[in-house]
C-alpha cells in the first residue's frame, strides 16, 4: 500500500481528513506519515511535537501501521 491507496481507505471507512497527514510536518493534533525514497516514519504532532514516532524501512509498512492507528482511534471517525 502507498500513500494514495492508504488515502482511499481512510475516505472509504469514514477516518476524518483532519485527522491525518500524509505529506509529513508538525501538523497540529494528527498522526503523521512522514517519508522519503529511503526512510519513512509515523508519529502524532501537536503543538510541533512529534509523540510516539516509529521509524520504517518502506512506505509500506510506515501506511500500514498509520492506519492500524487510525482504525484504533475513534476518535477519528466521522461519525456516519
Amino acid at each position: 500500500m502507498n500513500r494514495q491507496e492508504l488515502r482511499k481507505i481512510l475516505e472509504a471507512e469514514g477516518i476524518r481528513s483532519n485527522a491525518y497527514d500524509l505529506d509529513g510536518g508538525n501538523p497540529n493534533e494528527r498522526y503523521v506519515l512522514s517519508g522519503s525514497d529511503t526512510s519513512w516514519s509515523v508519529y502524532y504532532s501537536e503543538r510541533g511535537l512529534e509523540s510516539g514516532w516509529r521509524p520504517f524501512a518502506s512506505e509500506e509498512t510506515a501506511c500500514e501501521y498509520l492506519l492500524k492507528l487510525l482504525r484504533e482511534d475513534p476518535t477519528t471517525k466521522t461519525g456516519k
